[in-house]
């Protein structure tokens, strides 16, 4: 299968210098500085060309068949075996090394197929590499200058164009994804230094071409990222660059990048975004969450933020990684014990990357992870009625979440209304009427959700309804005396809105005082408790109108008594009415009697009622 055939979310290319044609490396005697590596046998090879190739000469074959005594014909090695080697320190060959490896890495040693990438492979002319997700590489060149192989990532090894003269250089081709490149990094191996010089690098992507040179000192860091849509993004942290594109050039430096459109040029330099501070948990602590929680404090013109998990300070052996974390929280999936290394980078609004932070270390220990989910109670507040197994509440219903949390501590807690999803602006708001309920999830720091138990009720939104008829009171209510109804505590003469308890029906009688007291003055007052508030109101000497219509009363045919006795009824079909207020009071209009109805969660019917003055012997006049 050709290796340009697959799919990938990054690919990259990268071209080595190498050793002018024709020209025969130099033999390195046994007492050369030497370090060991590992070579991927290709058809044809054998340890007499394999010593030619590394070492200089076919005669120093025996050195090779000593370090791999399990190879008992030195003509005959198989094409993917692996064949331990000996590579000058300070050699010139155009070679790559594999320096680390993390989770799923697969190496192609041309024309051999794809396999499993180790540390210590060395890779030739031709060679690939590629990574799969959340997986990563380092290689390690010749000159100290390193190139680390990010999440689904090509990478192919060819011959140098030359296009950079008098130095040790490289060519990276991006087509598509990123590159992070460090120059002049002596390897781990043997503490070596990097070869004299100073590298630079040269840097491809479509239409951009990028130059990556060091400092002073001999080291620099740049960062190249294939845009969206052919464009480039340069960044430089550490030495100098400079970027070509559509016939233009930038000079950018130290602490900057550039933005480059499909065509170019490149944009002017902006100063890369500083490192964010990292919040949580601090460094060396224990994680306490089986997924492991980070936070870090926001970086002012930034628009989201790369967030790494890895097994090591450098970052280099990637665990788990983002590139649209928002806000300064992010959380990585479940980690199996060990320590880990994690770091922050921000990204501008323009797309260009900030300055990563320090790594901040963190254990994962068997057993002591939070996996238990937090606990609560809904409680609801304020006036409810329950008639049977029925709750009544008012619109405006108000409900406490009770919440805890006995590992990491309580985070939040996500309202759910009918079943479903739902905000806080919907709790505190105005509730339809209707039936309804309402739960709650309850949401720990370590990210374990807890289900509260809803509570269930009805929406009553509907004030009560007050209707008048004409009809007598109830007759076991009236006493006889003399020949003549009465009640305990007879008013007699008063005049004025009259009822006590006892008294089958109230009086109105007019009063005088409506007509010349002062508007808003309250003169009598009725209040009744009851579930099923009725009234009973004899027009004696005033009548009532309701909307410019007298009251129908009654008419006392069958009982002379009973004229001009009016009923009124007040009635809910939810909470009930719990209570009814009538009172007199002084208007500009004239004197009014006010009712209200008020039910068990508050709803009130309001009606106002003009009183007239009338004959005491007709009141229906």
């Amino acid at each position: 299968m050709h290796c340009r055939s697959l799919l990938f979310t990054g690919s990259f290319v990268l071209l080595l210098a190498a050793t002018p044609a024709g020209a025969q490396p130099a033999s390195h005697p046994p007492g050369d500085d030497l370090e060991p590596g590992w070579h991927i046998v290709r058809p044809g090879d054998t340890l007499e060309s394999l010593a030619n190739r590394y070492l200089g000469s076919n005669q120093l074959w025996r050195r090779l068949a000593e370090l791999n005594r399990d190879i008992l014909n030195p003509n005959k090695i198989e094409p993917g075996q692996r064949v331990r080697v000996l590579v000058p320190v300070r050699g010139t060959l155009p070679l790559a090394r594999v320096d680390r490896v993390s989770r799923k890495v697969e190496e192609q040693p041309h024309p051999n197929p794809w396999a499993e990438a180790r540390p210590g492979d060395l890779l030739v002319e031709r060679d690939a590499v590629r990574t799969y997700r959340a997986s990563s590489a380092v290689m390690d060149f010749r000159d100290g200058t390193s190139l680390r192989i990010t999440e689904d990532s090509l990478v192919f090894l060819n011959r140098a164009s030359g296009r950079l003269q008098g130095t040790s250089t490289h060519a990276v081709e991006i087509v598509e994804g990123q590159a992070d490149v460090e120059l002049g990094q002596a390897r781990a191996a043997g503490g070596s230094a990097p070869e004299a010089g100073r590298p630079e690098v040269e840097i491809v992507m479509g239409n951009t071409r990028a130059v990556s040179k060091p400092a002073a000192s001999g080291t620099g860091q740049t960062r190249a990222r294939k845009a969206e849509g052919g464009g480039a993004k340069v960044m430089v942290y550490g030495g100098e660059g400079a970027v070509e594109a559509g016939g233009a050039t930038v000079q950018v430096a130290q602490g900057m990048g550039t933005s480059v459109e499909k065509e170019g040029p490149p944009g002017p330099p902006e100063k890369l975004l500083p490192a964010p501070s990292l919040s949580y948990p601090a460094d060396g602590a224990v994680a306490v969450c089986a997924s492991l929680r980070v936070t870090w404090q926001p970086v002012p013109e930034s628009q989201s933020y790369t967030v790494e998990v890895c097994r090591d300070a450098q970052c280099a052996e990637l665990v788990e990684r983002t590139v649209s974390a928002t806000g300064g929280e992010w959380r990585a999936s479940v980690l199996p014990p060990g320590d880990y290394f994690w770091r922050v980078t921000a990204r501008s609004r323009s797309g260009l990357d900030g300055y990563p932070s320090a790594t901040s270390r963190v254990s994962v220990r068997e057993g002591m992870a939070d996996a238990t989910a937090p606990a609560g109670s809904i409680k609801i507040l304020g006036t409810t009625v329950r008639i049977d197994d029925k709750l009544y509440v008012p619109p405006t219903v108000a409900l406490e979440v009770a919440a805890a949390d006995g590992g990491s501590g309580l985070s939040g807690w996500q309202p759910r209304v009918d079943d479903k999803d739902s905000s806080l602006e919907a709790w505190t708001g105005v509730w339809p009427a209707g039936a309804h309920t309402a739960g709650a999830v309850a949401l720990d720091l370590c990210g374990n959700r807890g289900p509260i138990a809803p509570v269930s009720f009805i929406v009553d939104s509907v004030p009560p309804v007050l209707a008048w008829t004409p009809a007598g009171p109830p007759q076991e209510q009236f006493r006889s005396r003399r020949g003549r109804r009465l009640r305990r505590g007879d008013p007699g003469d008063q005049v004025g809105f009259l009822w006590v308890p006892s008294d089958p029906y109230g009086r109105l009688r007019w009063d005088e005082r409506w007509r010349t007291a002062p508007a808003g003055t309250v003169h009598q007052s009725v209040e009744i408790a009851s579930d099923l508030p009725t009234f009973f109101i004899k027009m004696e000497t005033a009548r009532l109108l309701l909307d410019g219509k007298p009251l129908p009363a009654d008419k006392g045919e069958k009982q002379e008594e009973n004229k001009g006795i009016v009923r009124l009824d007040a009635t809910d079909a939810g909470a009930r009415v719990t209570k009814l207020i009538l009172r007199t009071e002084s208007t500009e209009a004239g004197p009014v009697l006010t009712i209200e109805a008020i039910d068990g969660v508050g709803n009130v019917a309001t009606q106002e009622l003009k009183i007239e003055r009338v004959a005491a012997a007709n009141p229906e006049r």
